[in-house]
């Protein structure tokens, strides 16, 4: 009997504790993101081959869902996949976009510089000379980057050895890898592999199997290159002025993309020799009228008018055969009307700028400035004068500058980021193509 009474009372306990309704907080389901943060600051420095796992490390308000899907603005310098594992492949720069999954509106954004261990100024290329006194070269760290944080190791011994201080000596002939790897610090998990070449003798010249070619849009030649001697490194890098116009992969393989002048320049990798190609795409032959009050012409010795200043540039429509630079022709400035070929615009192109420079070296900006013809290039006695525009971060500057190879010495700069545009303008008011670089320094 009392068995059966407590089996009936724990049966009501049961029945009433079951019928009760528990309130349960439903906010954290509902509640809408509004921002998230991540686990790394706004802005940071990734060296290629090393790996990080991004994720969100907080949400506002509090108990809202962490879940984020990432991207990256550039997969060829940064990799991430979709749960944020990311990997440096390649020197640059990449945005990675963190969006919630709850709300795409709801997103957080890190900039990301890629860098390479060792300067990479020639695309993980170099060359030693065994005919060279020094057959030894000290590879180039990045800057904070120190060798007592990094391993090195020569896949060919018998080729060329490396120290544990970076320092490369070439031993016989023959190509090695030397690779990099970081070990520890910040640079743990980096890894960079050059392809070193080891030659008999110094490069004495370079030359391309052409000298200017005329494309259409989308149209492709291939550039090679010969050097001698025969027995020297024939390793090259190529670069364009313009990649707008012109673009060119480190295989010598030359796309056109739009209308316009541009220049591909062959260097080799010491930067010693270079060779260039002009590249014309659909170029077309628009003229402008224009008046010069200066243009009568004089047979008195000494004189020589304006209209026959640049041949290749103006014609005298009154002329009675194309004037010659010095045995000008004659005109009547009343009745005579000069036109002037306006496409013909000045070609301008990089030299070499180092993109990573501490802050105790002087900037210095090299580049070739030549006219259509690329006469600085052809003709050694050729002299013209341009006016030269330089935009350093939005500040411009106006200089004289004779065609050929210049530099412009920028002095010793803050530490930061630094873009520039260089234009090539002719005594036509003909204007080349920006010519646009940028630099860093630390």
């Amino acid at each position: 009997m009392k068995k059966t009474k407590r089996l009936a009372l724990f049966i009501s306990l049961v029945m009433i504790f079951t019928s009760i309704t528990v309130p349960m907080d439903v906010s954290a389901a509902t509640t809408s993101v509004q921002s998230i943060t991540l686990n790394v600051k706004p802005k940071i420095t990734m060296y290629v081959g090393m790996k990080k796992k991004l994720k969100v490390k907080s949400v506002t308000p509090k108990g809202s869902s962490k879940k984020a899907v990432f991207t990256s603005s550039d997969s060829e310098v940064l990799k991430v996949s979709n749960t944020g594992a990311m990997e440096a492949k390649a020197e640059g720069k990449a945005t990675i976009t963190a969006t919630s999954v709850t709300d795409e509106a709801v997103s957080r954004e890190v900039s990301v510089t890629v860098k390479n261990l060792v300067k990479n100024k020639t695309y993980n290329k170099m060359v030693i000379a065994l005919d060279k006194k020094k057959k030894t070269k000290k590879l180039s760290l990045a800057s904070k980057v120190k060798a007592v944080n990094l391993s090195f190791a020569s896949s060919k011994k018998k080729v060329a050895v490396v120290s544990k201080a970076g320092v490369v000596r070439g031993k016989k002939v023959g190509t090695a890898k030397i690779t990099i790897k970081g070990k520890k610090s910040f640079v743990k998990g980096a890894k960079q592999v050059i392809t070193l070449y080891v030659a008999k003798k110094s490069v004495k010249s370079v030359a391309l199997n052409k000298e200017n070619v005329t494309l259409k849009p989308n149209e492709t030649v291939n550039l090679t290159t010969t050097v001698t001697p025969d027995n020297a490194a024939n390793v090259v890098t190529y670069d364009t002025s313009d990649k707008n116009v012109a673009m060119v992969d480190q295989s010598g393989k030359v796309t056109a993309v739009n209308e316009g002048t541009a220049e591909i320049i062959a260097t080799t990798v010491d930067g010693s020799k270079k060779a260039v190609c002009a590249v014309m795409v659909g170029i077309g032959n628009k003229e402008v009228s224009t008046e010069n009050e200066n243009s009568k012409a004089t047979t008195e010795k000494g004189t020589m008018p304006t209209s026959t200043e640049a041949v290749t540039d103006i014609i005298t429509e009154n002329s009675t055969e194309q004037a010659d630079l010095g045995e000008p022709g004659t005109s009547d400035s009343s009745t005579s009307e000069q036109k002037v070929n306006m496409d013909a615009v000045p070609y301008v192109a990089t030299v070499y700028t180092n993109p990573d420079l501490d802050i105790n070296e002087d900037v210095i900006l090299k580049f070739y400035a030549t006219d259509y013809y690329h006469s600085a290039y052809l003709n050694d006695n050729y002299e013209e004068e341009f006016e030269i525009e330089l935009n350093l971060n939005g500040e411009i500057t106006k200089l004289k500058k004779n065609a050929g190879e210049s530099t412009i010495n920028l002095g010793k700069r803050k530490e930061g980021e630094y873009w520039y545009t260089i234009q090539a303008i002719d005594k036509y008011d003909r204007k080349s193509a920006e010519m646009y670089g940028e630099f860093r320094v630390e």
